[in-house]
């Protein structure tokens, strides 16, 4: 039996694949299951051939590091800190 693959918890569960019975594909792409809580993907976030899925998968890996190098940067380049008043008064400011 052929089937799906989701790739929307590839970064944390890995790609999912599902047979495809049961499923329905809406007008505008998205995957569903009827009568299920959970039974919902966006276009985008599921594949018919489990190459796309392990492309995608790949593409949001690379995201996620770009996105952490870049917090790391900034968390390396906090030389001092803020401090602030927990409840200033009127007219203060907090710069």
């Amino acid at each position: 039996m052929s089937k799906y693959y989701i790739t929307k918890y590839a970064l944390t569960k890995g790609i999912i694949a599902t047979d495809r019975e049961g499923w329905e594909v809406t007008e505008h792409g998205a995957l569903f299951r009827p009568r299920s809580y959970a039974g919902y993907y966006s276009k985008g976030w599921w594949f018919e051939v489990l190459e796309e899925a392990i492309q995608h998968a790949n593409e949001l890996k690379a995201k996620k590091i770009r996105s952490l190098q870049k917090q790391l940067k900034k968390l390396e380049g906090m030389d001092t800190f803020r401090v602030v008043d927990m409840y200033p008064r009127d007219g203060d400011s907090d710069e």
